[in-house]
């Protein structure tokens, strides 16, 4: 399965063009075509996937990745850390990782931060308390001092590079809580100082460069993590807002949702998870995109929005069992393979009538 090919030939065109262009123009004119042409090659898709916390983030990018277990998605640890998989991007290493840990500056600026996101962020996340932050803040600092000992000091503002990655290696770096915070191999070694976490990977089915960022996620009883999923809000083009088959859009999601509808040129795309766990796929299923598309265009009357509903978890045992998931297909499918997904897109009737 080709993933982006319609981007690809579109890059191809513009690429096309400017190459084009270059030939016919004076002298004086080429740096400005060049400058254009730079910024077309070193172009990436940048897609997050967000949503609370256990809604199955880490699983669904697994299957997308097809690769089993690859990101921490067991029921604790949990994802603590923003992490950007880097697909095929121009200049990165064919594969490995690089994991970047805060300085003193970056602590400060977590818990005196004043940024357009942030002051969305309370006024429309349920249960955003800055001054919770900051504590929370102090503590993860003072956590990370007591994990790392000695070692805290010189990693501050320093990164760990690896020519390799693994499922292990990045449960040290992002990954909540240690269950043995004086084994230095332990789970979530490192996650109390780690800013953000860069992995590198090649896959043929991209057809254009692509940073797919997994976020901690929203609703966490321990803000700071809240306010990491936040600051990613405005580094991405598309979103991907994981929400759970049982508990579909609560209020911290149509939060989530408004966040994005306040800024310019975001695609959203809900993907509801988990329907393998509902009791009658026929009959749940639909009832379930009916009811989130009905609540997200009563509390957001001008986005548009593309709904899946599919089971990250069921996506994983066909990787488990050798097989590559089934692409999305559309709401005509059998009620045997709609189980695996369902694909609806919705336009509220505000938006569909100003259109």
């Amino acid at each position: 399965m080709q993933i982006a090919p319609d981007q690809r030939q579109e890059l191809n065109f513009l690429r096309d063009s400017l190459d084009g262009i270059d030939k016919v123009i004076s002298r004086d004119m080429r740096p400005g075509f060049r400058a254009l042409r730079e910024r077309l090659d070193n172009w990436a898709a940048k897609v997050a996937v967000i949503g609370q916390v256990k809604a199955g983030k880490s699983t669904f990018l697994n299957a997308f990745l097809y690769s089993h277990d690859f990101l921490p998605s067991d029921v604790n640890p949990w994802t603590s850390v923003v992490t950007n998989i880097r697909v095929n991007l121009p200049g990165d290493p064919v594969m490995g990782a690089k994991f970047e840990f805060f300085g003193n500056a970056d602590w400060n600026e977590i818990v005196n931060g004043d940024s357009r996101i942030r002051k969305l962020t309370e006024q429309l996340l349920p249960g955003f308390d800055t001054q919770l932050l900051r504590e929370q803040s102090d503590q993860m600092r003072r956590r990370a001092e007591e994990r790392l000992g000695k070692r805290y000091a010189d990693l501050l503002g320093t990164a760990h590079d690896y020519d390799y990655v693994s499922s292990d290696l990045l449960r040290s770096y992002v990954c909540a809580g240690a269950e043995d915070e004086t084994d230095p191999t332990a789970a979530g070694r490192y996650a109390m100082l780690t800013k953000v976490a860069n992995v590198y990977m090649r896959l043929p089915e991209f057809q254009v460069p692509t940073i797919i960022t997994d976020t901690p996620g929203v609703n966490d009883p321990f803000l700071v993590r809240d306010e990491f999923t936040c600051r990613s809000l405005d580094k991405s083009d598309v979103f991907v807002i994981v929400l759970s088959a049982h508990q579909p859009l609560t209020d911290v999601d149509i939060a989530l949702i408004r966040i994005l509808a306040k800024q310019d040129n975001k695609d959203v795309l809900v993907f509801v998870n988990r329907i393998d766990e509902l009791d009658d796929y026929d009959t749940d299923v639909p009832r379930v995109i009916e009811d989130v598309s009905r609540r997200l265009c009563g509390a957001i009357p001008d986005i548009d929005f593309t709904i899946v509903a599919g089971s990250a978890w069921m996506a994983d045992l066909t990787l488990q069992d050798g097989m590559r998931p089934r692409p999305i297909a559309p709401l005509s499918m059998t009620p045997a393979s709609r189980a695996i997904s369902i694909r609806a897109t919705a336009i509220c009737p505000m938006t569909a009538a100003s259109a």
